[in-house]
Formats: C-alpha cells, structure tokens, sequence
C-alpha cells in the first residue's frame, strides 16, 4: 500500500505565511497534508507534477452567497469555487442568513433567486441549520454570519433581536452581518446596530458590513460606519470588515482616494477594521438593484 493518497511533486508552494514560494512536493494522506519537502522517494496512489505550478492553500471566500442563492442545495458540490481553488466559505453576507427562521418573512429574500414554493426548509435555529448541512455532501467548508435582517425579520424590538443574535453565536454563528441600504432595513436606529456590534465585540466574534451606500454617498456611509465604531467601549470592539469595498459608478471613483484614507485612519485608531475587494473591475447583481428605492418596497 502507498504511503500517501496523494503526491504532488515539483509545485511551486506558497504556505500562506507570507514566505516567498519554495520548490517542493506536498504528500496527502487521509485528506490531511502529511508532509511538504524534498519527497522524490516517496510513493503514493496518485502522482501530479506540478512543475511550473504554484501550490497553495484553499482560498477562503469571505464574501459568500451560496446559501441565500440556494447554490448549496441545488449544486452542493459547488464545483464553480472548487475550480477556482476556494475550499471554504463564509455565508450569511449582507444581512441575510438561512438562519434563525423566525417567520416566513425570513426567507422571503430569497425569492429573487428560487421559487420558495418549490423548497423545504426543516430547520428554524442556527443550530439546526448547520445541522441540515452536515448530513448532505456539500463540496466546501461552510460557516454562516446571523444576518441583521433576517434577524429583524423575527423581531422589531431590541431586547429580541439580541436574544435572537446571542442564541445564534452561540449555536454556531461566526457573527452577523448588516446590509443597512436595504429598503426595509433603511429606518433602523443607531442604538440597536450599537448594541448588536457591542454585542458582537464581546462575544469575540465578526461583523461584517455591506456599505449603506456604496456610490456617490460612500463616504457619508464609511463615516456612519465610524461612528458606530468609536460608540463603544475598547474591550467591546469587534473585528469589523467591509464587504465588496468599491466605490460603485464612474462617477463616484474620485471618491475612492477619500474613502481609503477614512479606513487607514480607523485602522491607526486601534480598530480592526478589513475590507474585501473584488478581483475584477465590473460589479454584478440582479435586475431589482437598478429600480429606483419606491419601486423596490
């Protein structure tokens, strides 16, 4: 019997620790990395010659809608981030989850991508939900944020909201995530997204937040933004990143310079602050984005 499931030779490796790449070969065995170095004398079942190649850890896709697109249900082998070598990622962005379901308002967000009538959705709480996951075959990692409204879906008042977002980090939740531009989420206050980001900071776990407005009020938006942040007390600052971080429209890109130099100084402030861009120069997104704000509600 071979020693190793898996040998790649010759690649490339780039560990991800921020070292220049090396010449080696990576040994697989029992979908664990068993060893990087010099392996020309080991065998295994299967042999690639990466040469020329690079070698790298599974990317990390924070920025994720598999779920809220159903693509996890419908494709679960999600071969489409497979193929770009993404083995893990990170669901329940823009303030939508599939989870906790409090009422069939929860999922009435989705319908833009699927016929709700056709699904089954047996779950309710966070807990159950990625319970659900763990018996089918999906094809990557899978971790999910509580999204914020999905949460406002279930309940209007403070008090709830939180207890909904605390059962949730507690069942399983990486943290909760807030798409404030949303027509329904457009009259949320400032001390209820205050509390949830205090809440978040002492639970040591991440926000996330797609900007209210990522066109020509994107600074307005990055300046609300600070001032959540600079509401809360330093031992309850939570690990902050901005998702998809573009300033959206050729006529708001003189804005960009600005809005990078906002981030940079939250950042010397102490605050942990991230963004995420995308890898390419056009956005994408559905037809229901370019109606105007009153044919949307």
């Amino acid at each position: 019997m071979s020693k190793y499931s898996i040998l790649i030779k010759n690649g490339k490796v780039i560990d991800g620790s921020g070292q220049a790449a090396i010449t080696a070969d990576v040994a697989v065995g029992k979908d664990k990395i068993k060893a990087i170095g010099n392996l020309k004398n080991s065998q295994a079942e299967k042999v690639i010659d990466a040469a020329g190649r690079f070698v790298v850890p599974g990317f990390i896709d924070l920025t994720n809608h598999s779920d809220t697109h159903w693509t996890l249900f419908s494709e679960p082998g999600q071969e489409s981030l497979i193929s770009q070598g993404i083995t893990t990622i990170l669901g329940g962005n823009c303030g939508s989850s599939l989870a906790p379901l409090v009422k069939l308002e929860n999922i009435e967000g989705i319908e833009r991508w699927i016929d709700i009538s056709k699904i089954n959705i047996n779950w309710q709480t966070m807990k159950e939900f990625l319970a659900e996951l763990s018996n089918r075959k999906i094809g990557v990692n899978f971790a999910s944020l509580a999204g914020h409204g999905t949460l406002r879906a279930g309940a209007v008042e403070i008090e709830k909201i939180n207890f909904l977002f605390k059962n949730a980090v507690k069942e399983g939740a990486f943290g909760i995530s807030f798409s404030l531009g949303a027509v329904n989420n457009r009259a949320v206050g400032d001390e209820e997204i205050i509390a949830l980001h205090r809440l978040a900071g002492e639970y040591g776990v991440l926000v996330k937040h797609h900007l209210e407005d990522e066109g020509k009020n994107i600074l307005p938006s990055l300046s609300r933004l600070a001032f959540f942040l600079h509401s809360l007390p330093e031992n309850s600052r939570p690990r902050t990143q901005i998702s998809h971080f573009k300033a959206l429209g050729r006529m708001s890109w003189s804005f960009f310079p600005n809005a990078l130099g906002m981030i940079e100084r939250l950042i010397k402030e102490d605050y942990s602050l991230t963004i995420d861009f995308f890898p390419f120069l056009r956005t994408g997104s559905n037809l229901l984005m370019v109606l105007p704000g009153w044919a949307r509600e």
